[in-house]
């Protein structure tokens, strides 16, 4: 865990790592990525980065900040952070922004540098070296589940207020009405539990949701499709951790962030519940006969990613009058 003083950073600071040599640089590109709204604390944490040369850089990646929408689940979650002046003051000193949305202009100030370049799309490289070189994809014929939804559970009201409003639960559980009435598809249940008017059905298994990605790939690699009914989700990460393991995915048509990585290959996208059965029967009918490959398209998708980083940094460091040092990116 990063230092500072002492003092863990607690919020959702990233420190830019850069490679010289093949090695990790102790403070990296010194860039201090934001990526959601900061409590007190964590705001006296940043201010004291940046008197240590930090340049401090925002990243779409929680909800929808840095936009505030007033809604129940905002005001229960660190989303109300945004509405402290300090916080505001906080980000007028971010030199750009890595962004996922389709419409940048709805959340970002037009003046400042901006790059589609969510952390989703970096996903290859965390998920190869959690699963290390021995791991094997399993075959067609091993993936016994149709369709996956995923959303947390816990036990707190006010934590639950804000995660079925981001990860839109209420939509979730009219997709399973839907399909479990329409079709024959299974589906793979992780964090919250089954509706109990669909207890009725064995076509729902639940599991627990596991909060490390190492802990849920023996189930998650025996899925076929990832759906995912999120509207105001940072271009969720089991987007590309599903492309990883060869499945496909659905998106919500409304969601901020995540449909460009969807085409003919890696899925598709709903409207509503009214049209997810046909939706999710079409495309699997593609990816059982195996004319779909969505692991291979990811692959080669995330190759430039490290180096669009770095070169977007660099940019940005030589224009704030930030040391900078030009080296390539191994």
């Amino acid at each position: 865990m990063p230092m500072i003083d002492d003092e863990p950073i607690k919020g959702r600071f990233f420190k830019v790592f850069t490679l010289k040599h093949g090695k990790k640089e102790v403070d990296g590109a010194k860039v201090l990525a934001v990526v959601e709204p900061l409590d007190e604390k964590n705001m006296k944490i940043f201010w004291k980065m940046l008197s240590r040369g930090f340049m401090p850089i925002g990243r779409m990646s929680y909800m929808t900040y840095p936009k505030y929408i007033d809604t129940p689940g905002q005001r229960s979650s660190k989303q109300k952070n945004l509405l402290n002046p300090r916080f505001q003051d906080i980000m007028k000193t971010f030199v750009g922004w890595f962004h996922f949305a389709d419409e940048p202009e709805e959340y970002l100030d037009p003046k400042v540098p901006r790059i589609m370049l969510p952390n989703s799309d970096t996903e290859w490289a965390v998920i190869d070296k959690v699963l290390g070189d021995k791991y094997v994809l399993p075959k067609l014929e091993e993936k016994i589940y149709d369709v996956m939804i995923q959303i947390p559970d816990t036990n707190s009201t006010q934590d639950n207020i804000w995660i079925e409003e981001y990860k839109n639960w209420n939509l979730a559980v009219k997709c399973m009405e839907q399909i479990i009435e329409k079709t024959n598809l299974t589906i793979f249940l992780s964090g919250k539990k089954i509706p109990s008017h669909l207890n009725y059905t064995d076509r729902i298994h639940w599991e627990p949701y596991f909060d490390k990605f190492y802990q849920f790939a023996n189930f998650f690699d025996k899925v076929k499709v990832v759906l995912i009914t999120a509207t105001s989700d940072a271009s969720p990460r089991i987007i590309t951790q599903a492309l990883f393991l060869n499945a496909t995915v659905v998106v919500n048509n409304n969601i901020i962030g995540g449909k460009h990585y969807i085409n003919d290959q890696t899925g598709g996208i709903f409207q509503s519940e009214n049209d997810v059965a046909e939706v999710l029967t079409r495309l699997l009918d593609k990816y059982n006969k195996q004319q779909i490959d969505p692991r291979s398209w990811y692959q080669e998708f995330q190759k430039d990613k490290n180096n669009r980083i770095q070169s977007f940094i660099w940019m940005l460091r030589e224009q704030n009058w930030y040391d900078y040092d030009d080296y390539e990116f191994t």
